[in-house]
């Protein structure tokens, strides 16, 4: 649980900054990094639950937000969020296409975030599951 609410936002600010560098990465043989790799993304999984536990509607401002959404291509996003949004403060993202920022994250985008390291969590189990047969199956064959 985040004691203050920019640590949160801050967080939420590099994931989504860097998405690649959080859903993205190789995995490899050494069950040491893989089970890193995989209390890495327990944490973001974590950071990402909070983060949708702090989502508001902001219907209220519908026609800002429509706006924009329809000047950088984001009108999909903001019709699946159903003008749910993480509010970023004075902390910004890149939008869809990268033309411009935006200080709030989508309810949808959260969503599939979540889904992308869920995904990624699941290799990185069956990874290490599959070296832990070959390495079961090698120890049987020894005796």
């Amino acid at each position: 649980m985040y004691q203050f609410g920019f640590d949160l936002q801050n967080d939420a600010r590099k994931i989504f900054n860097e998405k690649d560098k959080y859903i993205n990465f190789p995995i490899n043989d050494s069950i040491y990094q893989l089970e890193n790799d995989l209390k890495f993304l327990n944490k973001v999984y974590n950071i990402l639950f909070d983060i949708y536990m702090d989502l508001i509607y902001y219907g209220k401002h519908k026609s800002y937000y429509d706006n924009f959404a329809v000047t950088y291509n984001e009108t999909e996003l903001l019709i699946d969020s159903g003008y749910v949004l993480f509010d970023l403060d004075d902390l910004y993202v890149s939008t869809i296409d990268g033309k411009a920022k935006r200080n709030w994250l989508y309810d949808s985008e959260i969503i599939s975030m979540k889904d992308s390291v869920v995904k990624q969590k699941n290799k990185i189990k069956d990874r290490i599951n599959e070296i832990n047969v070959k390495v079961g199956i090698s120890i049987a064959l020894l005796r």
